[in-house]
């Protein structure tokens, strides 16, 4: 008899098994002078604690683990956090995803459902989130919702970065790195003190590369990365009771677009046929690198950002006031091939500017020694522009009522307005016993216009006149006025399907809170239960749009009631440590990218609210260290997702369906990863390391009804490394995805193509790291 094992249970059962049989034998290992676990502070609650003591499911990772690991940005946290998933959106905007929750727009302003921050300061928008991988002391990773401390947009988790501070002596590093396809990334700090109660710290990176992917057409090449990031940080002391710190930093990005895969044709309409050769273009082979694309186009990103903060610690005995301020500016141009081929069945250049001003005051103190508080408030003010430039004259939509549909853009403006004010406490009911409570109010406005409009040759124009008459004679109503050159041509519904541009304004408010006790069961083991109410603010779309409504409409903000018990633990000498955590999940109005059936174009996007939906899961995190040197970290995530009620939508075909009892896209039921590495002295100031990753991620569908077209199918993926640490320099060769596992991110239909997005094909190469102190 055969049995087999799917990887899921593979390593469902390889994490149950190392948890298990390590505990033991960890607790024969002698004293405790030999290698240990470094305690880990962190600021979960915007003040220092012990993660041991943090009543919450919360994965912290240093700053040295992100680069032994090769992680160098957001999306590469899946490797050391289980329930974290990230991928890309059809115009490269990242989604983030924390225990099934992920909002798939695609749209510069939209809210994500996991909020970034970088020492505590919001980024709002994960499209700016690009460059917050720079001189890290840690990234801390918080599950669930984190509505009373970390604002609106917190129903799946929050994500905080925290960089290297200044050190109080002169020290500098080094990373350099050079890899397959000429990578080279080369990372760089030199801090110290200015004087007495002035010091400062100067961080840079660069990463450039040749091109990686390769056209299976033609064999022509694209890729090339040529990215730029920079820091500057200054603590200013002039007391021991006064602390400022300023951030200045920022990034640019000026590589070549990823191009999607083509693996198939569903035609859009039926307007007109597409060139014979499209319709029996090549479909893309299983190929990590393979890709095809428009030729003769330029396709450099030329995205940018600066960031600014300011932070103000006030000691007033008894009682610190802590002021933030930041500033962002970011600024987006990116190219995108939205059909995978060499014909212009969809291009679509991207333009977009972020402009936000945040300001939190807050104030924090303790019950004469025990137990803290904490009381404040934050506006904030979000400007965002978001436009799409769009040329398809090879595809089905290229004519309608036989006139040449030409090239247009859609775009969106948004002025964001958020008010909250918040409350914290947390209180020792017995030496054992602690009681965690808060709440914040918050209310939001946004004010929005958006519209599609000519692109200036009158074709569109001419087109949408003819629509809005044929439709309006079907009422019998007489022709509408003419459309300029420029000007809107997206229609308002029946009956009088007249050009307009579409105004609307969303305000919302919304109380987040929680309750929690943490009981301290030993020294070493703390139990805790949660139940926390998180929202998502609404949010408006920018889409090909050619009826304003519904299509222009927003979704309204969505909540999560969370229940939450964990336990966290460290036993035999700090040689194990473990979180484990289960939790359910009532999730209202959530927040989708579904679809909208045009009478001209057929199924549009369209953002929709799922009225009642529910999760339930659990994740595990350990840190095993069975012998010295040894170090194990396996992880291990469980997430059923379900729509209930009755939620009627159309999907990626235009067939009108019941979707109740599916589980979300994009949500993996079982996540997991194993880090393993190994340590040995080889002389008295040098040492030997040799490590593993594998990364493990289950199906999920990337559309609602579950099409198998649509599949992305589970994948595990291998890092391997190897290095010597020789005092302050270290030398490591390493391998990315060493075994070229093809795999898909993302899968959609766009315009007339079935595309996918793959994952990075297999790298290599090697590191010097160098520390002068």
């Amino acid at each position: 008899m055969t049995v087999r094992v799917s990887p899921r249970h593979a390593l469902a059962a390889s994490v149950a098994t190392i948890a298990l049989a390590a505990a033991p034998a960890m607790a024969q290992q002698a004293p405790a002078n030999e290698r240990e676990m470094q305690e880990i502070i962190v600021t979960a609650q915007k003040r220092e604690q012990s993660i041991k003591d943090v009543g919450m499911s919360i994965q912290a990772t240093s700053g040295e683990e992100l680069s032994r690991t090769g992680i160098t940005d957001v999306a590469g946290l899946s490797k050391v956090t289980a329930g974290f998933f990230a991928n890309e959106s059809i115009y490269q905007t990242p989604v983030y995803t924390i225990r099934g929750i992920g909002f798939q727009d695609s749209a510069l302003g939209a809210g994500p459902t996991v909020s970034v921050y970088t020492d505590q300061a919001p980024i709002p928008f994960s499209a700016e989130t690009q460059g917050v991988t720079l001189d890290l002391q840690r990234v801390e990773v918080l599950k669930g919702p984190q509505g009373t401390l970390f604002g609106q947009n917190s129903t799946g988790g929050a994500v905080n970065y925290i960089a290297n501070t200044p050190t109080d002596h002169l020290s500098a590093g080094l990373n350099a790195s050079l890899g397959r396809f000429w990578t080279t990334d080369v990372e760089g700090f030199v801090s110290g003190p200015i004087s007495d109660t002035l010091r400062v710290r100067l961080a840079g990176r660069t990463i450039q590369s040749g091109s990686w992917q390769y056209d299976y057409v033609n064999g022509d090449k694209l890729g090339k990365k040529d990215f730029l990031n920079g820091r500057f940080l200054a603590e200013f002391e002039p007391s021991s009771a006064v602390k400022f710190t300023l951030n200045v930093s920022g990034w640019r990005d000026r590589s070549e677009e990823v191009i999607p895969q083509f693996f198939g044709v569903e035609l859009n309409g039926t307007n007109v046929a597409p060139p014979d050769g499209y319709l029996n273009y090549p479909v893309a082979p299983k190929n990590t690198r393979a890709a095809s694309w428009d030729k003769g186009r330029d396709w450099r990103r030329n995205n940018h950002m600066v960031f600014t903060s300011l932070r103000g610690d006030f000691d007033l005995g008894g009682v610190t006031v802590t002021s933030l301020t930041s500033y962002q500016d970011f600024h987006r141009f990116q190219p995108i091939d939205g059909d995978g081929t060499s014909y212009t069945n969809m291009y679509v250049p991207q333009t977009g500017d972020i402009e936000t001003f945040y300001q939190e005051l807050r104030v924090s103190g303790d019950f004469g020694g025990r137990g803290s508080w904490m009381i404040g408030g934050n506006y904030e003010h979000d400007k965002v522009f978001d436009q799409f430039y769009q040329e398809f004259p090879d595809s089905s939509a290229a004519y309608v009522f036989g006139l040449p549909l030409g090239t247009n853009y859609d775009y969106s403006r948004q002025k964001i307005r958020t008010f909250a004010a918040f409350a914290n406490v947390e209180y020792p009911l017995t030496d054992r016993l602690t009681l965690l409570a808060g709440a914040r109010y918050t209310k939001s406005k946004r004010n929005y216009e958006s519209c599609g409009y000519d692109a200036g040759d009158g074709n569109a124009a001419a087109v949408f006149e003819a629509i809005s008459d044929y439709l309006r004679g079907l009422n019998g109503l007489p022709p509408a006025a003419q459309i300029g050159v420029g000007q809107c041509f997206s229609l308002t519904g029946a009956p009088d399907y007249l050009p307009a541009l579409e105004r609307n304004t969303l305000t919302e408010d919304n109380v987040s809170w929680r309750a929690g006790l943490n009981y301290k069961l030993d020294r070493a083991t703390l139990l805790y239960a949660n139940i926390s109410k998180g929202y998502k603010a609404g949010s408006f779309p920018t889409i090909s749009v050619s009826f304003n409504r519904p299509q222009l409409l927003p979704v309204t903000q969505e909540s999560v009631l969370a229940y939450e018990l964990g336990i966290k633990s460290t036993q035999a000498q700090g040689r194990i440590s473990f979180d484990l955590s289960g939790f359910y999940y009532d999730y209202r109005n959530k927040q989708l990218l579904g679809a909208v059936l045009d009478p001209i174009f057929g199924p549009l996007n369209a953002l929709v609210n799922v009225p009642k939906s529910h999760i339930i899961g659990f994740d595990l995190a350990a840190t095993l260290i069975p012998v010295d040197g040894l170090t194990i970290k396996p992880m291990l995530a469980f997430t059923k997702t379900r729509i209930d009620g009755n939620f009627v939508n159309y999907d990626y075909s235009g067939a009108l369906g019941n979707f109740t009892g599916e589980p979300f896209p994009f949500a993996r039921k079982w996540q997991g990863n194993v880090d393993v590495e190994y340590r040995f002295p080889v002389a008295d100031d040098r040492e030997v390391f040799l490590g593993a990753n594998v990364d493990y991620a289950g199906a999920s569908n990337s559309k609602l009804g579950e099409p198998e077209r649509f599949k992305l199918n589970a994948r595990a993926l291998l890092d391997l490394r190897a290095g010597i640490e020789m005092g302050d320099v270290t030398f490591s060769i390493w391998g990315r995805n060493v075994t070229d596992k093809f795999y898909i991110t993302n899968s959609l239909r766009q315009n007339d193509a079935d595309i996918r997005f793959v994952g990075a094909p297999a790298t290599y190469g090697a590191t010097v790291n160098v520390r002068f102190q």
